[in-house]
């Protein structure tokens, strides 16, 4: 079906968009891959439940990639955005991290993570200067790691 989706990819209407997205279907078989295929640099498994994405009006099938039951494909056809990211997902509150072996919701992680990730920030004035600084660095970073976890490809 991925080649199936680029070829719609590149036939939709100005204005449109597909987006995608895979994942294993058992947790054995993310940690697999995490020890195989991710191992050289720092991954994280994210889990959600199936039905809500149904509900949100994603489409699935088994990602052909992999053995049928292996993985699933889901993807969307809707209006592009401004953002390049699709306007549908689950909230991130609805998400969650395995992270050093706990469930943790995708909202509280990310704080988790700039925490144990983020350099000390290096900023001359003092006050609403230095918010507007953290917050900045905080998006950008949180928009490198948001592309790493969930990059469209034509």
């Amino acid at each position: 079906m991925h080649k199936q989706l680029r070829v719609m990819h590149e036939s939709l209407p100005e204005g449109s968009a597909l987006y995608r997205f895979c994942f294993y279907d058992t947790l054995n078989k993310a940690k697999l891959s995490m020890q195989s295929d991710f191992e050289s640099w720092e991954s994280y498994i994210l889990r959600f439940k199936k039905e809500q994405i149904h509900e949100l009006g994603f489409n699935w099938q088994w990602d052909e990639g992999f053995k049928q039951g292996e993985a699933h494909l889901f993807w969307i056809n809707e209006d592009e955005t401004k953002t390049r990211w699709s306007d549908t997902g689950v909230p991130f509150e609805d998400v969650e991290v395995l992270d050093q072996g706990e469930w943790v919701s995708l909202d509280l992680f990310f704080p988790q993570l700039l925490q144990r990730l983020n350099p000390p920030l290096i900023i001359e004035n003092e006050g609403a200067e230095q918010e507007n600084a953290e917050e900045k660095y905080e998006l950008g970073f949180f928009r490198i790691l948001v592309r790493k976890l969930f990059k469209r490809g034509r």
